[in-house]
């Protein structure tokens, strides 16, 4: 069932992720469009995505980490290094 919080209040953020540690699905407002947000290591919440979107399964989403400690956005995680680059 959709809900609509408030972002700028703290308790609709904790609310928000309180939803998507139980493996739901979260839509939030970007830069320029919105996304639908899921626990990319939840894999029924990211089933759910795909679900959502009509999004075939051999496309793959995005996930965005935090930075490591002390680190930036650039090296959040460590990339396989089988991966082309």
């Amino acid at each position: 069932m959709p809900l609509t919080l408030n972002a700028r209040d703290p308790a609709a953020i904790e609310q928000a992720a309180q939803r998507l540690a139980a493996g739901s699905l979260v839509g939030m407002p970007t830069e320029t469009v919105y996304g639908l947000a899921a626990d990319a290591g939840n894999a029924s919440a990211v089933r759910g995505i795909f679900e959502a979107k009509g999004r075939p399964s051999d496309h793959p989403l995005i996930v965005h980490l935090p930075p490591a400690q002390g680190g930036d956005w650039a090296r959040a995680a460590d990339p396989d290094p089988a991966a082309p680059a």
